[in-house]
């Protein structure tokens, strides 16, 4: 029972996607975790991508996911529970948003965020994520793309 893996439904392959993403780019998503504390030491906020219509990074503010977490029945309290004990120096955590759902993007990478922020030659916000906005945009492409090469594919009866 704990040990099997829940069937895979049509809304999952974004999630592995996003494994596959953070997995890649650990280092700079790490520096980038870092840059964004950086700018907000003091803010209870936690960077989130939205994968909705474009892939893009936005600021989720605590308040806002406990707002979340109350309109679902408190089905979000571990995602409160880890905001809460989450250390930025050793740790990155991401919300991510796609297909209706949540995924929490959470690691403990080598490097730590500070020092990949420090090996950075540029160690900018903004030239950070506009290069992991890219990266993302090219692994989950729009939905007209989608359902473009789907129809392509299928009509082609040799692939």
């Amino acid at each position: 029972m704990f040990g099997s893996r829940p069937p895979q439904t049509n809304s999952e392959p974004w999630k592995h996607r996003l494994d596959q993403f953070a997995r890649d780019c650990r280092p700079q998503i790490a520096a980038l975790s870092w840059s964004f504390h950086l700018a907000n030491p003091e803010a209870n906020d936690v960077l989130g991508i939205d994968l909705q219509p474009q892939p893009h990074f936005v600021t989720c503010p605590r308040r806002a996911v406990e707002t979340l977490n109350k309109n679902v029945a408190n089905q979000l309290q571990e995602v409160l529970g880890l905001l809460d004990a989450y250390d930025p120096e050793t740790e990155v955590l991401m919300l991510a948003i796609g297909d209706g759902q949540i995924k929490i993007l959470f690691f403990e990478p080598d490097p730590t965020p500070p020092a990949a922020y420090e090996s950075l030659d540029e160690p900018v916000l903004e030239t950070l994520m506009v290069e992991l906005e890219a990266e993302l945009a090219r692994r989950f492409p729009g939905e007209s793309a989608d359902s473009e090469q789907e129809a392509e594919t299928s009509d082609d009866p040799n692939p």
